[in-house]
């Protein structure tokens, strides 16, 4: 058994290492055991990568940790994150595809392979840019805040500015983000901004604002309930993260959600699972979260109303409004 395991992982790297020059293996712990000096040209760390965590070199796989640990349980299969990006020191583009595979092979189980994409997103984007300038000029105009609106019109640098990074943040559809700025400076219409670049109007946005509703109501709101979960829980009712599936949820005042409701945030963050009230089965969802807040987040952690984990998890990418 032990020698057609071996049999097996030696066609498997043969077969894999012939056809990529961009790859890596990694251990159970999610760590870098060895790549190919190519690796590194799409990572975001320089020099030696091995022992790093994939999270700390590819910062698109915060929050899929659980994915891939369940790849290795399973010991077969595969996992794609699709048209990711990054911007080289001569401030190009590039665009690769980061595909893991189950080895089988107990002391590097994982094989990352990256498989270069640039000229095939270049075309797509050529295609896609009017219809997204489109989509952007609509959501900016149909915004409930008309002042906010008014501002990101027209072709100033701080316009283009905005408009650049709304839709190089969009181009990664797994990654949480976190706006941060005074009231009136336009969040929820970034948000919608950035849903409508990076899926159109195919796919649902759901927005709630954590300020303005009871712990123990936004807590059925966002994660639903089943029939008898609750006095007044006459039916089943799925919650906002399910309506928001394949799309995007934006929790405006995130600062506001009770200690309580960050722990359950975090933990769906981390596995992307979650239940509803009264329920014992775990519900799957795969969606982009964005949060909002005009508070310091970083001086509540110090204060102990904010969780750090959360934090953590919440700033995969950072916006300061307004983009100056």
């Amino acid at each position: 058994m032990l020698h057609n395991a071996l049999m097996e992982t030696t066609f498997f790297e043969k077969v894999l290492s012939e056809n990529a020059s961009q790859f890596a293996y990694l251990d159970d712990q999610l760590r870098i055991v060895s790549h190919s000096s190519q690796f590194e040209r799409f990572a975001e760390k320089r020099g030696s990568l091995k022992s790093q965590p994939i999270t700390a070199v590819f910062r698109e796989t915060i929050g899929l940790e659980t994915v891939l640990e369940q790849l290795i349980s399973s010991n077969h299969g595969t996992f794609l994150l699709e048209n990711l990006n990054r911007e080289f020191e001569n401030g190009d583009l590039g665009f690769f595809n980061l595909s893991f595979f189950a080895t089988g092979d107990a002391h590097k189980p994982l094989f990352c392979m990256i498989q270069e994409v640039t000229e095939k997103a270049e075309l797509m984007q050529s295609i896609r840019q009017k219809e997204n300038q489109l989509l952007l000029l609509e959501s900016m105009l149909s915004a409930q805040n008309s002042d906010a609106a008014v501002s990101f019109l027209g072709n100033s640098p701080a316009v283009q500015r905005i408009r650049r990074t709304i839709e190089k943040i969009a181009r990664i559809p797994t990654s949480t983000i976190l706006l941060h700025g005074e009231s009136g400076t336009g969040k929820s219409m970034v948000a919608r901004t950035i849903h409508h670049a990076a899926f159109g109007k195919s796919r649902p946005f759901v927005e709630i604002n954590c300020a303005a509703i009871p712990e123990a109501l936004l807590e059925s709101e966002l994660f639903g309930y089943e029939k008898g979960a609750f006095t007044n829980a006459i039916a089943s009712k799925p919650g906002l993260l399910e309506e928001a599936g394949g799309g995007t949820l934006f929790l405006d005042e995130i600062s506001e959600m009770s200690p309580k409701l960050q722990a359950k945030l975090l933990s769906f963050l981390e596995t992307r699972r979650f239940r509803r009230l009264g329920s014992v089965k775990d519900v799957e969802v795969n969606l982009r979260v964005i949060t909002a807040t005009n508070r310091d987040l970083t001086e509540m952690v110090r204060e102990n109303d904010f969780r750090e984990d959360l934090l953590y998890r919440l700033n995969v990418v950072n916006i300061e409004l307004p983009i100056t």
